[in-house]
């Protein structure tokens, strides 16, 4: 037993640690708490982190104000409860998909913010694009922050580090609202900051930009050694990396643009005809190496488990329709980082210069889903099947159908990891442990759209 699998069912209490034998090697049971709705980890003191529903809000589909897939609200671990959305103390806001521990012990979430129509338009949003999608009737904009909080007592918090999406807009279309900046006079202004009039060129494009939820950020990573921090936007269709070194205060001037974007150049105007777009509807971008989850340091990590993959450079995702039919795990290595200047390089060379490193195509998965790097050229990949995959450059290598539903994503942890070690898992006997309830592969669901549009 050298790796276990963290598998979180949505919707549920429960989340299951276990082996390659599908051993169950350590469950984890929240009864008193509300069910999962977004990621789950394990912490390195080995307690299980994890974004749960605010059950004080209506049924997902009902709710007036969030009725998009990853809406979670509450941030749990043992002997810690904590209401995000209370804490923002009055604003209309709810974290959502993703929250992770940070190697200080503090934890990084993603927060949904409610822009009003008027907000909107001053920001210099087309009012155009503000009409209400299908989903949603009240004419309001979702925008995206991330939020640093260290845990205080059993249900509380204190606000360390915050960055807002709503700080780092541009636009063209009125200069008499803010955020106005000719696209000809200062192109290059247009790489570092977010258009709040996106440009759509096909029907599902004209939908996501559009709506409310107009960016649908699904994920984040934190990278030590760069103390940079990794966002992926489902409905923009890119990565985006930005600075943690900076203070709150920096963070809302252009200090806090972006350090690098990729995913379709499209979106900041240097591809007219979307002709070099490489991503479509993304989700789980993370750096390759992922330190804790392999080792205690990080420098164990690149021994042990990355020796063959850049430590600042390389990142893995899943892209969600990279094929006409199908979906893919791909990972990537982006521009040489430099010491001085701009640290990705020339903005103009994003593209050209990220060089694509391995890819595995898979079946469709139209929302959620992961894809993780592993030692030895390994990757693990989690389709909304659900299904798990092994997969290496020679084809997959495992499948696995977990019959409890859908995650957010699998994610796989050496034993050697500090949070696995606390909680002192044994070796199991194949053939009379507790497995994990899985389906016949022939038995999988397929993960196509639902009717209703609510991603996740």
């Amino acid at each position: 037993m050298d790796q276990l699998t963290l598998w979180a069912p949505l919707g549920t209490n429960v989340a299951y640690l276990y082996d390659s034998n599908l051993c169950v090697a350590k469950t984890f049971n929240i009864a008193a708490g509300p069910p999962a709705s977004g990621s789950a980890s394990i912490m390195r003191n080995g307690w299980l982190l994890r974004a749960a529903t605010d059950i004080t809000r209506p049924p997902l589909r009902q709710d007036p104000v969030f009725p998009y897939g990853g809406r979670a609200g509450i941030l749990q671990m043992i002997e810690w409860e904590f209401n995000t959305t209370k804490f923002e103390r009055g604003r209309v806001a709810i974290q959502h998909h993703e929250a992770i521990e940070l190697p200080n012990g503090n934890i990084l979430y993603l927060l949904w913010v409610v822009k009003d129509y008027a907000e909107a338009i001053q920001a210099g949003r087309d009012p155009a694009r503000d009409v209400p999608d299908n989903q949603n009737k009240s004419g309001y904009l979702l925008t995206e922050e991330i939020v640093e909080v260290t845990p205080v007592g059993k249900k509380s918090a204190e606000e360390v580090w915050r960055w807002r999406m709503w700080d780092h807009l541009i636009q063209d279309f009125d200069r008499s609202k803010d955020n106005y900046v000719p696209y000809c006079d200062h192109p290059d202004d247009y790489y570092y900051r977010l258009d709040i009039n996106i440009p759509p060129v096909t029907a599902r494009d004209i939908s996501f930009s559009i709506s409310v939820d107009w960016l649908h950020w699904n994920s984040l990573d934190y990278n030590e050694q760069l103390d940079q921090i990794m966002i992926s936007s489902r409905h923009t269709s890119e990565i985006y990396v930005i600075d943690r070194s900076i203070t709150t205060a920096e963070a809302a001037t252009s200090k806090g643009d972006f350090l690098f974007r990729y995913g379709r150049p499209f979106n900041y105007r240097a591809d007219p005809f979307d002709a070099n777009r490489v991503l479509y509807t993304s989700h789980s971008a993370k750096w390759s190496f992922n330190d804790i989850r392999f080792s205690t340091t990080l420098l164990g990590a690149i021994k042990e488990a990355r020796c063959d993959v850049s430590p600042t450079r390389n990142f893995v995702l899943l892209n969600n329709g990279c094929l006409a039919e199908g979906s893919c795990c791909q990972e990537f290595r982006t521009p040489e980082i430099r010491k001085y200047g701009r640290p990705y390089g020339d903005p103009s060379r994003w593209v050209a210069d990220t060089e694509q490193v391995f890819q595995f195509d898979l079946t469709r998965a139209d929302f959620v889903s992961s894809c993780q790097r592993l030692a030895g050229g390994k990757y693990l990949v989690s389709i909304a099947s659900p299904r798990l995959v092994d997969a290496t450059d020679s084809g997959e290598v495992n499948r696995v159908c977990p019959s409890t539903g859908n995650a957010l994503r699998a994610w796989r942890y050496s034993t050697s990891y500090s949070g696995i070690r606390a909680l002192d898992v044994t070796c199991q006997n194949p053939s009379s442990c507790e497995k994990l309830p899985v389906l016949p592969i022939t038995e999988c669901p397929i993960a196509r759209c639902p009717e209703k549009e609510v991603w996740g």
